[in-house]
């Protein structure tokens, strides 16, 4: 593997190849085996995705990442994880844009790799592992929580966001630069 969870793995999926050495004479007779080493698979690993919720989250992240780019008129990206709380298994991982790995399976061509890599929307990366992002949209929940609970809002007011916003004498602009 060479990414994501088949490269940490790599060492207990990969397995070991056998071996058996012989003297040979001329001819390529067998005149004594030298030794023998039997191959050994490597382990299985079970992953906890649901196949179900992974091509939907796919789909929503695709249909909303799309329709966010035509508001801003940029290309933006995202990533799903649907997590089991209880036990930490994690049931959906999903990162747009993205490629179809498949391509790999049967050898791709240099002219294919070379356009998948200078795409400019950087579909190799997968954001839910390889992504890098500051805390802000996880944080709004507490925000929300914390001003739900302190009465200064309801589930029913609206917020107007102009792109930007000011405090003090920073600008700290919005992902989607023209407001929403």
């Amino acid at each position: 593997g060479k990414d994501g969870i088949e490269k940490y793995y790599e060492q207990y999926l990969r397995g070991r190849y056998g071996e058996r050495r012989d003297l040979v004479n001329a001819a390529g007779r067998i005149i004594r085996k030298m030794g023998e080493r039997k191959p050994r698979p490597g382990y299985n690993l079970y992953l906890t995705l649901d196949l179900d919720l992974q091509k939907r989250c796919e789909k929503i992240l695709k249909d909303y990442v799309d329709s966010l780019s035509i508001v801003s008129k940029e290309k933006l990206a995202g990533c799903i994880i649907l997590m089991n709380n209880k036990n930490g298994e994690i049931l959906a991982m999903a990162s747009y844009p993205g490629f179809d790995p498949n391509i790999f399976s049967g050898g791709i061509s240099e002219k294919d790799y070379k356009a998948l890599i200078e795409r400019t929307d950087y579909p190799l990366l997968h954001r839910c592992i390889a992504g890098a992002y500051p805390a802000a949209s996880t944080f709004k929940l507490i925000t929300a929580s914390a001003a739900l609970e302190e009465g200064l809002c309801t589930r029913y007011s609206p917020f107007y966001c102009s792109g930007k916003y000011k405090v003090g004498n920073q600008y700290f602009n919005c992902f989607v630069k023209t407001g929403h």
